[in-house]
């Protein structure tokens, strides 16, 4: 297959070449703040987002279909008036559809972004779904599936949960949802803090963000964002296509093959091996969709222009949720479409657990190991998590696991077929260190 290797390597080549290499803001520090020069415009890529989908209804409602059933399961929320009756807030609305999905499952909304372009959209989304001229009343209320009750509310602001008090006047919510936003705001730990004062004491509050245990090359997504952010509207579609290709590479190489051997021998140029590629990238991009409704092509753009853009430990997360009294719910922190996830609520709704107890064997690097029964699913299949004095400790089987360093890692743990192995949250020894260790496993365990 050097054909196709040749392909690929051409086509990740374009995401080196588009700008000069500048200097980029050290890990940790704050980063400039969306919408500030230099970093990724969501509000257009939300609307080009719109554009799309809002060309053909029948894409719209069964994105909107797909985007309501995963509200509910990130919310743990499955009755059918489950969300009636709630307030819910939406932490960087973008395009607006999830605000739209909750509204029509029953809540009163609230959507904040910090871009116009964002609030532009989800104004737009609103108007086009709920108030339309050319739609009768027994039309809006098909789709809002007998839900959209007369006392709802569906505000939409600009504003920066940096700032809550100029725009929420110290109200809070029932269920609070910040999917992949609260890392771009560029002081992600600020924003975090005030992300969790904005719920309810019986309150939910579900997070999405990126995580260090999924990405080992930080320096070089900075880089690459900062490359996107800065390349002209040519070549930021290069490297979006230049993305998808190293992202689908399974499924484009046997297409790819095959309509090759359709081409002539000598026709076949690096000209016509691009615009082939070309054309099995869009052919897949067209027939996707997401898991939260979303179109494959503009969270490539999201992901890899995202800037700014800061990593977390999701130990540090565990641990700030516990201190303020929110606690894991649906087995703790999970590892989805490339970020964690977290669903957080009160005490009464947290998950029960068993303790584990000691000795807990070291294994000479630091890390500490118990014995575990060995019919348990594990590694990727793993459902197993640990807890420390009641946080969750760390994400689930993260990719560090396989690194030289795993051990040296504060609040890390993976689960292999007969043993599972962790470091505390503090790097201490969970046999002198006085915490109690506690395992949540699925009811089917």
């Amino acid at each position: 297959m050097p054909m196709i290797a040749s392909i690929a390597s051409s086509f990740l080549v374009l995401v080196a070449v588009v700008h000069p290499q500048k200097k980029v803001v050290a890990e940790g520090s704050e980063q400039p703040p969306a919408g500030s020069v230099g970093t990724f415009d969501f509000g257009a890529n939300w609307h080009n987002y719109l554009d799309e989908i809002l060309r053909d209804d029948d894409q719209l409602n069964t994105r909107l279909v797909i985007t309501r059933n995963q509200l509910r399961h990130d919310f743990g929320l499955h009755g059918e008036h489950a969300f009636r009756g709630r307030s819910f807030l939406d932490i960087g609305c973008g395009s607006g559809i999830h605000s739209l999905a909750a509204y029509t499952l029953g809540a009163s909304v609230f959507s904040i972004d910090a871009l116009n372009g964002s609030v532009d959209s989800t104004v737009f989304l609103r108007g086009k779904m709920l108030v339309p001229p050319s739609r009768t009343e027994s039309t809006r209320s098909s789709e809002c599936q007998g839900e959209c009750l007369s006392n709802q509310s569906w505000h939409i602001q600009q504003g920066s949960i940096l700032e809550p008090y100029a725009w929420s006047k110290g109200e809070r919510f029932d269920l609070v949802y910040a999917w992949g936003s609260l890392h771009h705001t560029g002081s992600t730990w600020h924003a975090l803090k005030n992300t969790i004062q904005l719920v309810k004491p019986a309150g939910r509050l579900f997070l999405a963000l990126y995580t260090h245990e999924l990405y080992s090359d930080h320096d070089e997504w900075l880089k690459l964002k900062k490359q996107y952010v800065e390349a002209s509207p040519r070549h930021k579609k290069m490297i979006s296509y230049a993305f998808l290709y190293a992202s689908l590479r399974e499924k484009i190489e046997p297409a790819l093959a095959e309509e090759m051997q359709n081409i002539p021998a000598l026709n076949r140029t690096d000209y016509s091996h691009f615009h082939v590629v070309l054309r099995i990238v869009e052919a897949l991009v067209n027939n996707h969709t997401l898991s939260r409704g979303m179109d494959l092509f503009t969270d490539a753009e999201d992901w890899i222009g995202g800037y700014p853009m800061e990593w977390v430990e999701t130990v540090d997360i565990c641990q700030l949720l516990h201190a303020k009294g929110r606690f894991v719910m649906q087995g703790g922190p999970q590892l989805v479409n490339g970020m964690l996830t977290v669903l957080a609520g009160p005490k009464e709704d947290a998950d029960a657990s068993v303790p584990m107890t000691g000795p807990f064997l070291e294994d000479g690097d630091g890390c500490y190991y118990r014995r575990m029964p060995e019919d348990l699913p594990s590694g990727r299949e793993s459902q197993l998590r640990i807890f420390e004095d009641g946080a969750c400790l760390g994400a689930p089987n993260g990719k560090t696991h396989e690194d030289a360093l795993f051990c040296s890692k504060p609040g890390r743990y993976f689960h292999e077929k007969g043993f599972v192995m962790f470091t505390a949250s503090d790097g201490s020894n969970p046999n002198t260190n006085g915490r109690s260790y506690s395992l949540w496993v699925p009811e089917d365990y």
